[in-house]
């Protein structure tokens, strides 16, 4: 007969590695993204600056500062999603999100949203 104690011993301690493991997991994925992100707001303002720009300059269209700094975090989300390889959430969640970033670090069970 199988010696339970020490089943549920090697149980526990898979569960303890296995919830270690995911969080290193998370973790890692929140400083690839954060990374991500530093590395897109730069492009993202500059293009949709360019962007405004051109709209205003050729067909005379002015752009909305408020719609401008939603069309950023817009194009931040896509490329981040892109770059990190992010299948569980939509880009809208991403947008959502990009505000309040920094602090899902020190959050103690992070989430993206």
């Amino acid at each position: 007969m199988p010696d339970l104690v020490a089943s549920s011993s090697t149980l526990s301690d898979f569960h303890a590695d296995n919830h270690l493991h995911a969080r290193r997991n998370l973790q890692s994925t929140i400083k690839e993204v954060e990374k991500a992100c530093r590395e897109a707001i730069f492009f993202a303002i500059i293009w949709s600056l360019w962007k405004a720009r051109n709209e205003l300059i050729f067909s005379n269209v002015n752009i909305v500062k408020a719609e401008l700094i939603d069309l950023i975090k817009l194009r931040v989300a896509f490329w981040v999603k892109a770059k990190c390889d992010i299948n569980e959430y939509s880009v809208v969640d991403i947008q959502r999100c990009l505000d309040g970033i920094s602090s899902i670090r020190r959050a103690k069970s992070a989430t993206l949203c």
